[in-house]
């Protein structure tokens, strides 16, 4: 009898440096693509968060808790952090 072991996908998806109104909906279709794997999301380029772009992120860290699948954020500048917490999001997630 064999058995097969179940392997976990994940996705890394690299932010650019403006995060604004003009890239939040590429943002939201490219996490929709990324639904049921892990995602890992770099913000080491990250220099502008508008607010399209926070709730997207949002509501994306929200989906993946729901589906008990990992949403992890690397290497957000402190600029970055700073406009997290700002947005009222607990920079810890990052």
């Amino acid at each position: 009898m064999s058995s097969a072991i179940a392997r976990s996908q994940s996705h890394t998806v690299t932010l650019p440096a403006a995060l604004d109104f003009n890239v939040a909906a590429t943002l939201s279709r490219t996490l929709d693509n990324c639904r049921g794997e892990d995602v890992v999301i770099d913000a080491s380029y990250v220099q502008k968060l508008g607010a399209q772009c926070f709730q997207v992120l949002h509501a994306a860290e929200q989906a993946w808790k729901a589906d008990n699948r990992l949403f992890t954020l690397v290497n957000g500048p402190a600029r970055f952090l700073e406009e997290l917490s700002g947005y009222g999001a607990d920079p810890s997630f990052a």
